[in-house]
């Protein structure tokens, strides 16, 4: 080779070099999607989510080949990032428009959180690992969720401050419904998450808040890790939720908080005492403690009914 076609044939190689991988070396986010679609997510909004949010983003390094197989992924401190096909599901069962304000319990690593920004008006995330919570801060921030507010704490108390909620979901199963996250769910507000005995049958819900009740219905059968005293969460290994499961026990039940908690503990002020809090900590500032500030001079009085989650 003489003449100008050596030269040429190297501009080739280094141009090749960094062309982008072939989608051949994996699955992609468009084929995430379509396997959504096949397994019944028909929410266009969701999908589109699904197809927006860079799951590799939020994934651990040494698992970020594996980024659009739908399965979970092992995050560390015995945490996993749901699979998308749980994250997909529950998110559609809230039925998010666009203006909500939304709890989730388990940040985890981010992914359900940005999955809910990119469908809801404000996100409130709590987790209960200091350093998930730390990481997942500071990698929504770094992505530009401005939207997600992450604290580090026991989700089985939820966010009160921010309260009541549109929608609260809860990525995993319980033997029933935190008292906390009931009287934060504004009357008529969705609360999703699984319900069930650690190595028992364990049941996604979609309950709506109708007084002090959630009238509930199971959505699909699911295997989940179990929540903790402390609220973190994230996906067993082997789930595997089928969406069609028959439904059986829960169908249209009225489901009462049982956690033995005392009502006392969330007590809020009447309507007419009006409460503007402080803004709440975003994904870059949120260890900070937030304060609430009364602006009108009603007493304290009995918990204010119609307290308000999405994954």
């Amino acid at each position: 080779m003489s003449g100008g076609r050596g030269p040429a044939l190297l501009a080739l190689l280094a141009l090749l070099t960094f062309l982008p991988a072939s989608s051949g070396a994996g699955p992609s986010a468009e084929q995430l999607v379509h396997q959504l679609q096949m397994r019944g997510i028909r929410n266009e909004r969701v999908l589109e989510s699904m197809r927006r949010v860079s799951r590799d983003e939020f994934a651990p390094a040494a698992a970020r080949a594996r980024a659009y197989d739908d399965v979970p992924l092992d995050i560390g401190h015995g945490q996993t990032m749901p699979p998308p096909y749980l994250v997909a599901l529950m998110t559609e069962e809230l039925g998010l428009q666009g203006n909500e304000r939304v709890l989730e319990i388990g940040t985890g690593s981010g992914y359900q959180a940005a999955i809910l920004a990119a469908l809801a008006r404000e996100v409130y995330s709590v987790e209960l690992v200091p350093e998930l919570a730390r990481g997942a801060r500071l990698q929504l921030t770094r992505v530009g969720y401005r939207n997600v507010h992450v604290k580090q704490g026991d989700g089985t108390l939820g966010w009160r401050e921010y309260g009541p909620y549109d929608a609260v979901v809860v990525t995993a199963a319980a033997p029933s419904v935190p008292r906390a996250l009931v009287d934060q769910l504004r009357e008529g507000g969705v609360l999703v998450m699984p319900l069930g005995e650690p190595g028992g049958r364990q049941v996604l819900i979609r309950g709506v808040k109708r007084g002090v009740k959630l009238r509930a219905k199971e959505v699909a059968e699911v295997r989940v890790v179990p929540l903790p005293n402390g609220g973190s969460t994230g996906a067993a290994p082997a789930a595997d939720p089928a969406r069609h499961a028959p439904a059986r026990g829960l169908s249209e039940e009225e489901l009462p908080a049982q956690d033995g908690s005392s009502p006392e503990s969330d007590r809020r002020p009447p309507r007419a005492a009006r409460i503007r809090a402080a803004r709440a900590p975003s994904a870059r500032d949120s260890d900070r403690r937030c304060e609430a500030r009364a602006t009108a001079s009603a007493a304290v009085g009995s918990p204010a009914t119609g307290n308000r989650s999405a994954a």
